[in-house]
Protein backbone atom coordinates (compact mmCIF):
# COMPACT_ATOMS: atom_id res chain seq x y z
CA UNK A 1 0.00 0.00 0.00
CA UNK A 2 2.75 2.26 -1.67
CA UNK A 3 0.32 5.76 -0.68
CA UNK A 4 -0.09 4.59 3.32
CA UNK A 5 3.58 3.92 4.07
CA UNK A 6 2.99 0.22 3.72
CA UNK A 7 5.82 -1.04 1.16
CA UNK A 8 8.15 -4.20 0.05
CA UNK A 9 10.80 -4.31 2.87
CA UNK A 10 9.09 -2.50 5.87
CA UNK A 11 8.35 -3.34 8.98
CA UNK A 12 4.86 -2.92 10.00
CA UNK A 13 2.75 -3.19 13.19
CA UNK A 14 -1.02 -3.67 13.32
CA UNK A 15 -4.07 -4.01 15.24
CA UNK A 16 -7.21 -6.24 15.28
CA UNK A 17 -9.71 -4.77 13.98
CA UNK A 18 -12.48 -4.39 11.43
CA UNK A 19 -11.20 -2.99 8.66
CA UNK A 20 -12.94 -0.45 6.25
CA UNK A 21 -12.24 0.26 2.88
CA UNK A 22 -8.99 2.01 1.83
CA UNK A 23 -7.35 0.64 5.17
CA UNK A 24 -4.02 -1.61 4.22
CA UNK A 25 -4.02 -4.81 6.26
CA UNK A 26 -1.96 -7.73 7.20
CA UNK A 27 -3.72 -10.89 5.72
CA UNK A 28 -3.25 -14.78 5.05
CA UNK A 29 -4.25 -16.12 1.63
CA UNK A 30 -3.35 -19.54 0.66
CA UNK A 31 -0.12 -19.87 3.25
CA UNK A 32 1.18 -16.81 1.77
CA UNK A 33 1.65 -13.27 4.52
CA UNK A 34 0.04 -10.38 1.89
CA UNK A 35 -0.12 -6.50 2.80
CA UNK A 36 -2.77 -5.16 0.63
CA UNK A 37 -5.52 -2.62 0.83
CA UNK A 38 -9.43 -2.96 1.11
CA UNK A 39 -11.60 -2.35 -1.62
CA UNK A 40 -15.12 -2.28 -1.63
CA UNK A 41 -18.26 -2.70 0.88
CA UNK A 42 -19.83 -5.84 1.76
CA UNK A 43 -20.40 -8.52 -0.02
CA UNK A 44 -17.98 -7.04 -3.07
CA UNK A 45 -14.75 -6.71 -0.41
CA UNK A 46 -11.43 -7.24 -2.63
CA UNK A 47 -7.96 -7.10 -1.34
CA UNK A 48 -5.69 -4.82 -3.81
CA UNK A 49 -1.92 -4.88 -4.31
CA UNK A 50 -0.48 -1.51 -5.07
CA UNK A 51 1.99 -2.78 -7.86
CA UNK A 52 -0.27 -2.84 -11.10
CA UNK A 53 0.13 -6.18 -11.85
CA UNK A 54 -0.59 -8.39 -8.81
CA UNK A 55 -4.38 -9.19 -9.66
CA UNK A 56 -7.16 -8.79 -6.98
CA UNK A 57 -7.93 -10.98 -4.31
CA UNK A 58 -12.29 -11.14 -4.19
CA UNK A 59 -14.03 -12.65 -1.04
CA UNK A 60 -16.18 -15.20 -1.93
CA UNK A 61 -14.79 -16.46 -4.94
CA UNK A 62 -12.53 -19.59 -3.85
CA UNK A 63 -10.12 -19.41 -0.53
CA UNK A 64 -11.09 -16.50 1.03
CA UNK A 65 -8.18 -14.77 2.77
CA UNK A 66 -7.86 -14.43 6.35
CA UNK A 67 -7.55 -10.56 7.41
CA UNK A 68 -5.09 -10.60 11.02
CA UNK A 69 -5.35 -7.03 11.32
CA UNK A 70 -5.41 -3.35 10.22
CA UNK A 71 -1.86 -2.05 9.10
CA UNK A 72 -1.29 0.85 11.60
CA UNK A 73 2.43 1.78 11.47
CA UNK A 74 4.94 1.30 8.48
CA UNK A 75 8.96 1.39 9.17
CA UNK A 76 11.27 1.89 6.09
CA UNK A 77 14.38 0.33 6.39
CA UNK A 78 16.91 3.14 5.01
CA UNK A 79 19.99 0.98 5.90
CA UNK A 80 20.56 -2.43 5.86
Amino acid sequence: CRHSGCREGSTETNEHALPSAGRCVVALHEGELIVRRIKGTPPNVSLVATDGITPPITFGQGSDPEILGTVTVGVHHLLD
